[in-house]
Parts: structure tokens; sequence; C-alpha cells
């Protein structure tokens, strides 16, 4: 997928997670050859099968880590500060620009904080 499609997905994910019926799937799995076999009756359409499961996978991967990432580094910063959301966004901008982790621009936030 090019960037303006990973950022197309994205939009629509987050447009989505503001309805309160939606909720993020779980990552795609694989069923053992035994399984498919029991559930599909041959073992026709394996290959194919674990393919396009292996390539839903990535794709989920794609779409949800990053949220899941920035999710519990949120948890872990606003538990040792307190912070509210649009300081976490601001923060995340900045350490995206200088190329520095959340925590080091709160670090020097509050060093500044002490400072002045």
């Amino acid at each position: 997928m090019t960037e303006d499609e990973l950022d197309f997905q994205r939009k629509v994910i987050e447009a989505k997670m503001l309805l309160d019926t939606f909720e993020i799937p779980r990552r795609p799995i694989t069923l053992s050859a035994h399984q498919f076999k029991k559930k599909f009756g041959s073992n026709q359409g394996y290959s194919e099968y674990k393919k396009r499961v292996k390539k839903e996978r990535a794709e989920w991967d794609v779409l949800y880590k990053e949220s899941q990432k920035l999710n519990k580094q949120k948890i872990r910063c606003l538990t040792q500060v307190s912070l509210s959301d649009e300081a976490f966004q601001e923060a995340g901008k900045t350490a995206k620009l200088e190329g520095l982790e959340v925590q080091d621009i709160l670090s020097r936030w509050i060093e500044l904080g002490r400072n002045s």
C-alpha cells in the first residue's frame, strides 16, 4: 500500500472508532490443515487459504499495530504525568520532528517548567 492509501485507511478506522459499535477486529489466525479439512471437508485450497490469511495478517499489522502502540505509549505516559490529550498530541508531533521519544519531550517540558 502507498502512504496515501495507508493514511486513508487510518482515517476510515478513526472514523469508525468514533462509533460506539465499532471494535478493532482480532488479528487473523490460520487454521491448521486438520482444522481446515474438518471445516471444509477436504484439504483442497489450503495453500491459497494460508496465503490469503498471511496477506490479511500483514494488512492488519500495518493498520492496527501502530494505533495500539500509540495507545500503550499514551497510557504509560499519562500514568506518570498529568497530561491532556492535546498536550500528548503536541508532544508526539514534536517527538516526530526531532526524532526523539515522547518521554524525552515530556521530561524536557518538565525541566523547562522547573527552571522558569
